[in-house]
């Protein structure tokens, strides 16, 4: 066993996402108990981790404390701890960081995603400051943050910032998105060596990919000492270009490809310990 296949990956599941809808996607979850039957099936499939979005009454993208308390109550109930439960907090051009801000204070839970980008705005003296005041508030509360990364050069930033000081100088986990701003947001696994020569140092870090190459994109990432997040938030064809059924197909399909590659699979508590305690 090579060096990199020494520990687990984690199969991360994103379901719902911000901005597909049940009319384009008949089997995106949006309801409550239509995501906790999604994770106990992506669980089922190899999952260890759910990146985990909400929907309001109309089925539009919502940061609502509420919400999320019931559908993480949900999902729990139907996965107990086998699944670890990382919270969004994307803006999606619906809310603003002021409104990020707050719902990250009244959700409360231990694991957030937090887009680098979205949170330090136009990196003013008053965006630096929140974006400070929040990482500082989230590392007194023993909240662990996954920084999403959109490009190389927001990693260039986050290093930046963290010598600084206005984010903690510790290992905090990462995710980077490969493909966004392609056309049709279709994903190449040439798309993740610019990160890889960034400053990565030893933060363990997920990719997540676009279109039809997403698997092979994920193969890659394994290989590199990465981890996985797939679902239909980012990608939802097979690599044939037909349509997948559901994002626990997509997990399936990861984790039957990391097998075939020798990798092992991680469970919710190699994900815990492998995330939250990067700290």
């Amino acid at each position: 066993m090579n060096e990199t296949t020494r520990s687990p990956v984690i199969i991360a599941a994103a379901p719902t996402g911000a901005h597909k809808s049940r009319e384009d996607f008949p089997s995106l979850p949006v309801q409550t108990q239509q995501i906790a039957e999604e994770a106990g099936a992506c669980l089922d499939a190899g999952a260890a981790m759910i990146h985990l979005h909400v929907r309001d009454a109309d089925g539009r993208h919502s940061l609502d404390a509420g919400l999320y308390v019931r559908a993480i109550e949900a999902v729990r109930q139907r996965c107990a701890d086998n699944l670890l439960i990382q919270v969004t907090s994307e803006q999606a051009g619906v809310y603003d960081t002021a409104d990020q801000v707050r719902a990250i204070d009244a959700i409360d839970e231990q694991f957030v995603s937090i887009a680098l980008g979205e949170i330090i705005g136009d990196q003013s003296d008053g965006d630096l400051a929140r974006a400070r005041d929040l990482f500082y508030r989230l590392e007194e509360r023993r909240t662990t943050v996954q920084v999403i990364l959109y490009t190389p050069e927001h990693l260039y930033t986050l290093r930046r910032l963290q010598a600084d000081g206005v984010l903690p100088a510790r290992r905090m986990p990462l995710l980077f998105v490969l493909g966004r701003y392609h056309s049709e947001q279709r994903s190449t696994p040439e798309d993740l060596l610019p990160f890889l020569d960034a400053p990565v140092g030893d933060d363990p870090w997920m990719v997540c990919a676009f279109g039809p190459r997403e698997l092979d994109c994920m193969r890659l990432a394994a290989a590199r000492g990465g981890h996985l997040r797939v679902g239909f938030e980012n990608n939802t064809v097979r690599p044939d270009g037909s349509s997948l059924a559901s994002t626990a197909e997509s997990v399936t399909l990861a984790r039957a490809a990391l097998v075939e590659d020798g990798h092992a699979i991680a469970n919710a508590d190699d994900a815990r310990r492998i995330l939250l305690d990067a700290r």
